[in-house]
């Protein structure tokens, strides 16, 4: 078999990135440990057991798992992942987790559950990076920052914030009217996060939305942001802190740019 063959000589693969379903039956006896591993199909039984086989793996990002529970033997090392929501819940606690970032496919939001973001406090480490890359969510990162224990307890270190357009926002193009107060209400989160020195925003809005945004960021955030981006639907605006006097810099939203913002280390 030649996927066997291939995979029986790649002693020292680290990093394997699978976008398309293949035939998993070969891999239990890959003899690599995997650090880095991105699968984006659904996983299925055969995919499940070279996971096990996998204890090294560090970093991660799963289509969908369709996890109801695991052991902890089950990647132990796990220290960055990117996943749906119900597969988080099961993914993050009793690992040494320190970023997570919320995966959907789009369109199909409307049938992702809204899980409690109490999970994120069961990490055995804390987590450092947020990204919640899923509409309506925003609602409830609101919630739980007016919810006991409240969010402060649910990231006591989180430095990266990645915060997208909530559907309370208004509609892809059109803000609502409301949109001002739903800004102020994002910073009230946002200032609970003593730790917090990176925040993006994205946004389907243009310049004139990021600029409102960036103003009453300016008035009203209590945090010492040292990095503050607003993705906007065709550029993404950097500013160095949050002063009016703040360095901005204005570039097409393109792959370079996300490059950049994720390259920070945290």
């Amino acid at each position: 078999m030649p996927q066997k063959k291939a995979f029986s000589t790649l002693t020292n693969l680290w990093s394997l990135h699978l976008f398309h379903p293949v035939n998993f039956l070969p891999l239990p006896q890959f003899r690599g440990h995997l650090r880095d591993f991105l699968y984006a199909p659904t996983a299925d039984h055969q995919v499940m057991q070279f996971l096990l086989s996998q204890r090294s793996i560090e970093s991660a990002l799963f289509g969908d798992l369709g996890l109801v529970a695991c052991d902890a033997a089950f990647l132990p090392r796990l220290t960055d992942i990117s996943a749906p929501p119900e597969d988080l819940v099961v993914l993050v606690p009793s690992r040494p987790v320190r970023q997570v970032e919320f995966f959907y496919h789009p369109g199909d939001e409307a049938r992702r559950p809204i899980v409690p973001l109490d999970f994120l406090k069961l990490s055995t480490v804390p987590v450092v990076v947020l990204d919640l890359q899923f509409p309506r969510y925003d609602s409830a990162l609101l919630a739980a920052a007016n919810a006991t224990p409240g969010l402060p307890a649910l990231l006591p270190e989180v430095r990266l914030l990645i915060v997208y357009q909530d559907k309370s926002w208004g509609s892809s193009s059109i803000p609502a009217e409301n949109f001002g107060e739903c800004v102020d209400e994002m910073i009230v989160c946002v200032n609970t996060l003593r730790t917090i020195r990176h925040l993006v925003i994205a946004s389907t809005y243009g310049i004139v939305q990021a600029d409102l945004i960036r103003r009453k960021f300016v008035r009203r955030c209590s945090v010492d942001l040292d990095y503050f981006v607003i993705a906007t639907a065709v550029s993404m605006l950097y500013w160095t802190g949050l002063s009016t006097r703040a360095t901005c810099i204005s570039q097409p939203l393109d792959a370079a740019c996300l490059r950049h913002v994720n390259s920070v280390e945290y």
